[in-house]
């Protein structure tokens, strides 16, 4: 299941609910799919962190919020990484 959830994530995050496939007018039904499984799992997360940004750590306060979260969320970054400013949304 957490595969699901970070596939997702994932899919939404690299824009890829917007490919439409080479010589087609509309989206695949798969993409309408995993965009609405995108949705559903994000509403469901905002129940928990209404404030959730699916681009940003979720971060702590303290050490026992590791513990007492129901969900939390990183954004993994390799140590050497550039930021590309012209590719900001």
């Amino acid at each position: 299941m957490l595969d699901v959830v970070l596939g997702s994530i994932c899919f939404r995050l690299n824009d890829k609910h917007k490919e439409i496939p080479e010589g087609k007018k509309r989206r695949g039904k798969r993409t309408i799919a995993k965009e609405k499984l995108y949705k559903h799992i994000n509403k469901n997360i905002r129940i928990i962190k209404p404030a959730f940004n699916v681009g940003a750590n979720t971060g702590i306060k303290t050490k026992e919020d590791y513990w007492f979260h129901p969900y939390r969320h990183w954004n993994f970054k390799p140590k050497e990484y550039q930021i590309d400013s012209n590719l900001f949304k």
